[in-house]
């Protein structure tokens, strides 16, 4: 009996380490693939959960590049539990990111977004990417205002057509409209200004440009409806240029300014008479005239015009209106008469909108002096020729009918 007893135990001892071993094994296994688990699997990153796109702007204006696109960095963070980790992620997903090309985008439209990041780093840093490539729908873009670029302008004038100087005031209270946009006033090619334009004449059309930076226009959030505006000049006071614009309006408007003058000078022209027919008063100076006359009457009227409107001389005129009127003198000594011819005339006259006669200052006085020509006023067509003479070369004269 005493001899069996240690062999028994043996056989125990042995069925426990065998057991042991097992468990060691089991142990041993579940250990090694948490190991393994840990040491070769790979974290999947579906970039569309952390991606986004800034859309910020205006319909139709705006676009967008690889600095538009948002990373969820805390997101990241969270899913890798590293920040560095996360952070150097960012960094690899914004370094090459290829956003497709696009301009004036509107709400609805998609970009497409390509991400490039080395797959040596991503198999490194155990981390895998479910695509590369984003497709992003816009949206919340603002909508632009349309804007009239020209509608505050205002055109003012100073001279008389066609010598006319055309202002420009730009009287808006936008400040992109104030300070961001420039005008061109052009007339053609060779005539062409910003603030002010010169040699202008009713009946020319002018053309204003507006032009601006593309990106102030977008930042101001405004379309424009046009970058041109064109009009034409009208309604301007303007010298007359042509015998056929001197209506009869204006010839009765002159004809009471003339009227004044012709009587005015034939009260005055006494002592001129004399000289006008020097052998009935040869001895003038001393004999005891005396004379009455009638009151003037137009005989005809002319109109000159300078046959150079471009360069007109600093002491020549635009157009010079000249008149010829009859007085008939009597002397009271001998009741004889005479007739004597007055010439009256204006320089350059005006014309307003209306069509009459505005102008204001007026040059009246005779064409002759204290000789030959003093025997012309015996004549109407000899007083015109003296007119003629002195302004033929210069002007194109037009007899008014």
């Amino acid at each position: 009996m005493s001899e069996e007893t240690p062999k028994k135990k043996k056989k125990k001892v042995g069925l426990i380490v065998s057991i042991v071993i097992i468990l060691l094994l089991v142990i041993g296994g579940a250990v090694g693939g948490a190991i393994y688990a840990t040491s070769f699997s790979k974290i999947e990153i579906d970039l569309a959960k952390y991606v986004s796109m800034d859309f910020k702007g205006y319909e139709g204006y705006a676009s967008f590049d690889e600095e538009d696109l948002i990373i969820d960095q805390k997101g990241l963070k969270k899913l890798l539990d590293s920040k560095k980790l996360a952070s150097k992620l960012e960094e690899k997903l914004l370094a090459k990111a290829e956003v497709e090309e696009n301009e004036a985008v509107e709400n609805g439209d998609v970009i497409e977004v390509k991400f490039k990041v080395s797959e040596d780093w991503l198999k490194e840093n155990k981390i895998k990417l479910k695509s590369t490539t984003l497709k992003f729908k816009v949206k919340d873009l603002d909508e632009p205002n349309s804007i009239d670029l020209f509608e505050d302008l205002e055109f003012t004038y100073s001279g008389v057509s066609p010598d006319l100087t055309l202002y420009l005031n730009n009287n808006s209270k936008d400040n992109f409209v104030k300070y961001s946009v420039t005008f061109v006033m052009e007339k053609d090619k060779d005539n062409s200004g910003y603030y002010s334009l010169y040699n202008i004449a009713n009946g020319d059309e002018i053309t204003v440009s507006a032009t601006y930076n593309q990106s102030d226009l977008e930042a101001a959030g405004y379309t424009v409806k046009n970058d041109k505006y064109t009009f034409t000049v009208e309604g301007q006071p303007e010298y007359i240029t042509d015998s056929k614009d001197f209506t009869s309006d204006i010839k009765s408007e002159i004809e009471k300014k003339f009227l004044e003058q012709a009587k005015s000078a034939a009260d005055g022209s006494n002592y001129s008479v004399t000289y006008a027919y020097p052998d009935e008063f040869s001895n003038a100076n001393y004999y005891g005239w005396n004379f009455t006359h009638s009151d003037p009457t137009l005989v005809k009227m002319y109109i000159a015009v300078n046959k150079d409107l471009e360069n007109v001389g600093w002491y020549d005129a635009t157009n010079i209106v000249y008149a010829v009127y009859k007085s008939t003198f009597t002397d009271t000594n001998t009741s004889k008469t005479y007739d004597y011819y007055i010439p009256v005339y204006v320089e350059d006259i005006i014309v307003d909108d209306d069509g009459l006669y505005s102008g204001t200052t007026y040059y009246y006085g005779k064409y002759y002096s204290y000789n030959d020509e003093d025997t012309a006023h015996k004549s109407a067509d000899e007083v015109y020729k003296v007119f003629e003479n002195d302004k033929k070369d210069k002007y194109t004269i037009t007899e008014i009918k």
